[in-house]
């Protein structure tokens, strides 16, 4: 019998956190030693992935732990029970539920309170909808010193570019139909009939409408939005809780983002985003487009985008 060469894949050192008894966070180890449990005022960068992510699969996030590290900043990748493919049935709700928790776990471990410990959070592709949806709709407190979207693309253009407008509202139609017009919103529709889509994760009737649907619960980056729509997401930010002051929001919009149609100009759209955010003080001047960078900044972003994101992320943490 023949014999494969085993694939060397990275190791990473670090803790994993339980901080809820079905949840997990992973804390990269950088090479101070600090940790969010043995520094009380270490502070801390929270990051979540997009739909089908997990832990190192967005390849730029282990890239950012020693710049950080020695910036005094840990980094931590919370799992959500939408990591992988628990996308397919969750909810924006039920993401933010879950990472208010993981927000209220790190704030205190160690004995760390709200004002000593700055937190961030960062999302990714849809992670980015997570940050947005925390910032302005949530009902839960916001104890985030800042918040960053990175690769902040719309799902349902996404779904366009795939298989057409028209194909994606025979579906839509479909769906109503057949599934949320029968109060059957929960059911995870036919693999047969959504993974060209949608691919292999099972999703629910009410998932596919929130991600799909013109203004859907997850309908926050389309490019067709209008400035009504954008008012009650990036127009209508929420204080931290306790103060008068604001969380920073920075965008980073990819150059090459391939989710992204290519007549779509980045600089424009980060520009209308920015120009939406209210109040105007929580604008982030660090914001932009990655050059040369594809939507996670992997190996096919020219070179340089790595080093362009991780600067201008520190330069968020460092201005708080």
């Amino acid at each position: 019998m023949g014999s494969t060469t085993p694939t060397h894949l990275p190791s990473f050192p670090g803790i994993l956190h339980q901080y809820d008894p079905r949840l997990i966070a992973f804390e990269f180890a950088g090479s101070s030693g600090k940790t969010a449990s043995s520094c009380k005022d270490r502070h801390l960068l929270l990051f979540v992935g997009g739909l089908g992510d997990g832990l190192v699969t967005v390849p730029y996030v282990p890239k950012l732990v020693e710049p950080l590290d020695k910036l005094g900043w840990g980094v931590i990748q919370v799992h959500t029970q939408s990591s992988y493919i628990g996308w397919g049935t969750g909810s924006l709700v039920r993401d933010d539920e879950d990472l208010h928790k993981a927000v209220e776990f790190f704030a205190h471990l160690g004995g760390s309170e709200y004002n000593t410990r700055k937190i961030v959070l960062m999302g990714h592709s849809t992670g980015s909808q997570n940050v947005l949806y925390y910032l302005s709709q949530s009902s839960l407190d916001n104890h985030l010193a800042a918040a960053i979207a990175q690769a902040s693309v719309s799902d349902r253009e996404g779904c366009y570019n795939t298989v057409g407008i028209d194909e994606t509202h025979k579906l839509l139609a479909w769906v109503q139909n057949e599934y949320i017009d029968k109060n059957l919103g929960d059911d995870v529709l036919p693999r047969s009939k959504i993974s060209h889509v949608m691919g292999d994760t099972p999703i629910s009737a009410n998932r596919f409408m929130d991600l799909v649907s013109v203004r859907g619960r997850d309908d926050f980056f389309s490019t067709d939005l209008t400035s009504d729509d954008f008012a009650k997401t990036f127009g209508s930010l929420k204080p931290i809780t306790g103060t008068c002051k604001y969380s920073q929001l920075a965008l980073f919009m990819s150059e090459k983002d391939e989710f992204l149609s290519k007549d779509v100009d980045r600089g424009e759209l980060v520009r209308r985003f920015q120009q939406a955010i209210r109040p105007q003080s929580s604008n982030s001047v660090f914001s932009g487009v990655i050059p040369g960078a594809t939507h996670n900044v992997g190996n096919s972003s020219e070179p340089g985008a790595l080093e362009w994101l991780i600067e201008h992320v520190v330069e968020v943490l460092r201005h708080l």
